[in-house]
């Protein structure tokens, strides 16, 4: 009999435990739910600028502009402090609602603060649990609050915008936990794509708005900017990162003046070191299949001619990738992770070389390299817009 009371008395006992969970509960309506945030130099301190929506306009028009909540669905406020968690103590000071990063997706960081370096603002993004490691990391080309204002044309915030650009942009967009790691490993260093935030799109009453557009590829060595590639160049870069998402070569065929386009579906990259006593070749060995998208010449895109179609893209191709290897020799960064290649097929030869590694990369011999087969030639062989009476090469 005791004991079944007991156990009637337990029963009770763990009732009463579970359902007195709700004593530190934080209502929805409680908190401002940062979904993107921008980090600048202010001077020697920091400024941090959250975005979060506003979920009382998202069913209604968007707008742009931060720090106003007229008929807009997004709110973008910012405050300056020492380092970031005492800017967003300041911030927390005008905000009626308590900050949850826990849903945050981009990061966006400004140019003047990256050239200074980035590593101890990613500290908090580490250590605070309230954080997630896969939100996308990013920059800016002059202030990131900027693009933070800026107008979002097709999505309900700019922070998603740049988000969506990202992801359609790389193979593997930059995450802090892809960043982080790049900043310790001494074998590669970090690469992200840039925005800029310019007044060149036109509204539909007529009026020039903010607009973001990604424009390229950010490159930094050890924690700090080194430089920037954009258009062609930055998808140079890509290609040996094997990053490259369905990229386009536009190539002048033989004998013609106008242009065709090819599109590519499947890439890949491969880095093959070379050593030969003192001396390291690095051989970079790209692969790709892609089809005719677009032919605007007299072009035949026969078989007969297609091997010289493809001669012609692979050519482009290679000077392409020898352009932007050039460049970030000359800045001395190595975002393709040429170190962590001969690491990986030399441990002892690398930790031999580390400490000159900057000097010996800029100067290092790249062989470039590219396997390029077209498949497709599309519904049709011969042009379809070839002018009358022009001949079909």
């Amino acid at each position: 009999m005791m004991n079944k009371r007991l156990r009637t008395a337990a029963a009770w006992g763990l009732v009463c435990v579970c359902l007195s969970g709700c004593w530190d509960r934080r209502e929805v309506n409680d908190v401002a739910i940062v979904s993107a945030m921008a980090v600048d130099k202010a001077g020697d301190k920091i400024r941090l600028a959250i975005q979060f929506p506003l979920a009382g306009q998202l069913g209604g028009p968007g707008g742009g502009g931060g720090g106003t909540s007229g008929g807009k669905s997004w709110y973008v406020d910012s405050a300056i402090g020492v380092t970031l968690k005492d800017a967003s103590d300041r911030l927390q000071n005008s905000l009626s609602r308590q900050q949850y990063y826990a849903h945050r997706r981009v990061i966006i960081l400004g140019e003047a603060l990256a050239r200074d370096g980035i590593a101890p603002h990613l500290d908090i993004t580490l250590r605070s649990s309230q954080n997630r490691l896969t939100a996308l990391v990013v920059l800016a080309k002059g202030p990131a609050v900027d693009v933070l204002n800026a107008d979002a044309s097709l999505e309900q915030q700019p922070g998603e915008m740049v988000r969506e650009l990202t992801v359609n942009s790389m193979k593997n967009p930059r995450t802090v936990k892809h960043v982080m790691e790049g900043l310790l490993n001494e074998g590669v260093d970090v690469s992200t794509p840039y925005y800029i935030s310019d007044r060149t799109s036109i509204g539909a009453k007529g009026e020039r708005k903010q607009r973001i557009t990604l424009e390229g590829m950010a490159v930094f060595r050890d924690d700090k900017l080194a430089g920037f590639l954009k258009g062609e160049q930055a998808q140079g870069l890509l290609w040996p990162m094997n990053q490259v998402r369905r990229p386009g070569i536009t190539v002048a065929p033989p004998g013609s003046d106008r242009m065709l386009s090819i599109q590519f579906t499947e890439t890949s990259a491969q880095l093959k070191p070379e050593i030969q006593g003192d001396t390291i070749k690095m051989r970079i060995i790209l692969r790709g299949i892609g089809h005719v998208y677009e032919n605007q010449t007299a072009y035949n895109v026969n078989l007969d001619n297609l091997t010289a179609l493809t001669q012609l893209v692979s050519e482009k191709l290679k000077n392409q990738v020898d352009d932007s290897i050039r460049i970030i020799q000359e800045y001395g960064s190595d975002p393709c992770g040429f170190g962590d290649a001969i690491f990986r097929k030399d441990p002892s030869l690398w930790n031999k070389i580390k400490p000159n590694w900057r000097e010996i990369y800029s100067s290092m011999e790249v062989q470039v390299e590219p396997h390029i087969n077209l498949e497709h030639t599309g519904i049709i062989l011969e042009p379809a817009t070839r002018e009358r009476g022009e001949s079909i090469q």
